[in-house]
């Protein structure tokens, strides 16, 4: 998956910018870089674009060439945590080691400007070729593979817009009983809240049904779960 270039500047040379979501397993990562001659800065997971923008900024001062980014992919607000990283610091290219699975999220942060996902499961020597490769402005994972996990993301974000207009074509009493449903209200209990017949609450839900297009209130939750996560998620400009 990874393709090794024979060109480049020498490691010693290289200054990397460490990032990870569990600062201890930073430091190793940081330690075994570093054995290998990089001088490597170690930065805890920003909190807010504040502490994004003074990242990026002391990124700049150590005129640091490549970035690796250690975290999960499986949260929606992780995406956007790398997304604001890579597009404050885009003057660095960015490698990210993640635990998740090869999955259409890895096309999420190679849209977003992440040259190269690799698994954390790749040993130091791959390490020390991908960051050698990225500094020298070469590949670093394999096209093929790189555009069919973009591939894969569109196809995902083209199902999550689908998925908005269906949530967009719910009225406003549809919606608040979806959400009701979500915090584990049963019918029963909507139709207590709202002062109204179960069977006027069985309706509404037959068509919330209808218009998300499910067939199932498990179904139908599912949906709503999605669309909040789809909310958090970012976009590309």
């Amino acid at each position: 998956m990874m393709v090794s270039s024979s060109a480049g500047p020498e490691p010693r040379r290289t200054p990397v910018g460490l990032f990870a979501d569990q600062y201890l397993v930073g430091q190793a990562v940081r330690t075994a870089l570093s054995t290998r001659g990089f001088p490597v800065a170690n930065y805890r997971w920003p909190a807010g674009p504040r502490q994004v923008r003074e990242a990026a900024h002391h990124l700049v001062q150590i005129e640091a060439v490549v970035g690796v980014l250690l975290c999960d992919l499986d949260r929606s607000e992780r995406l956007s945590e790398v997304a604001e990283l890579v597009g404050a610091a885009g003057s660095v290219r960015w490698l990210l080691l993640t635990n998740a699975p090869e999955s259409p999220r890895w096309g999420a942060v190679l849209i977003r400007g992440v040259i190269a996902v690799l698994p954390t499961s790749t040993g130091l020597d791959d390490l020390v070729v991908a960051v050698s490769a990225a500094a020298a402005g070469g590949s670093v994972m394999d096209e093929t593979v790189r555009r069919r996990l973009v591939r894969e993301w569109r196809l995902v974000e083209d199902e999550e817009r689908r998925l908005v207009a269906r949530m967009e074509s719910l009225t406003a009493r549809e919606m608040n009983v979806l959400s009701l449903l979500y915090d584990g209200r049963s019918v029963r209990g909507i139709a207590e809240l709202a002062g109204v017949s179960e069977a006027t609450v069985r309706s509404q839900v037959k068509a919330v049904l209808r218009k998300l297009e499910v067939n199932s209130q498990l179904a139908a939750v599912a949906a709503y779960r999605r669309a909040k996560d789809v909310s958090r998620a970012p976009r590309k400009v």
